[in-house]
């Protein structure tokens, strides 16, 4: 129970190696007097891999959930990336790293959660990047609305069906009428429509699609 023996495996190539033990190239401390006569079994059998080093994506783990009338926004993650050193044959499959879970239970508003650590699942990989920053934007559950806006042309009067997407207590309240609609020829003839969203809803609310009727 007090003996180590210690196997030089310097000038092993990679792949699954069955290594013969013998004295001769083994190395074990025995006390003074003991000679190492014979090793039972005399075989073993080892996988040698490459290490590589890559930069691997990290995804934020949370916990608990929003009130039911809010939703995350987006998750921004700084570093995007880390640094990771493992056997070749693991690495490679790696798609992520993950944080430890974020409680966001009951959040309403924009917050951030400092130096978070990174866990990975395979004991011979190695961070080299710990901990990361995680910004949530968090708001009012966003939901999709058309509008059928009537737009006057020099040749007549066409509808044009607009369709936003942004928070449902601002879509709820817009009026069709508060929309600035234009339709516009391309250089092909083909028509097409733009619009142009109030100064308060501007960076609030997406256009999903604006096409003539």
């Amino acid at each position: 129970r007090d003996f180590t023996v210690l196997l030089d495996l310097t000038n092993i190539q990679p792949g699954d190696q069955m290594i013969k033990l013998t004295p001769e190239n083994v190395n074990i401390q025995l006390p003074s007097g003991v000679k190492l006569d014979e090793i039972q079994p005399n075989k073993i059998a080892v996988k040698i891999e490459t290490v590589e080093e890559r930069e691997i994506a990290v995804k934020a783990e949370t916990e608990g959930n929003v009130p039911e009338n809010f939703e995350i926004y987006d998750e921004i993650v700084t570093p995007a990336k880390v640094r990771v050193r493992a056997p070749s044959s693991y690495i490679k499959s790696l798609n992520f790293v993950s944080t430890e879970k974020i409680n966001i239970e009951n959040r309403t508003a924009d917050f951030a959660e400092k130096q978070v650590a990174l866990s990975v699942s395979n004991p011979k990989a190695t961070l080299l990047d710990t901990a990361v920053d995680v910004y949530f934007q968090i708001g009012e559950k966003r939901i999709e609305k058309s509008f059928t806006v009537a737009v006057k042309t020099d040749e007549k009067t066409k509808n044009v069906k607009v369709t936003l997407y942004g928070a449902q207590s601002l879509l709820q309240n817009l009026d069709a009428e508060k929309l600035q609609v234009s339709i516009a020829k391309n250089d092909a003839g083909n028509e097409t429509a733009q619009v142009n969203l109030p100064d308060e809803l501007q960076g609030k609310i997406q256009i999903k699609e604006a096409k003539t009727q």
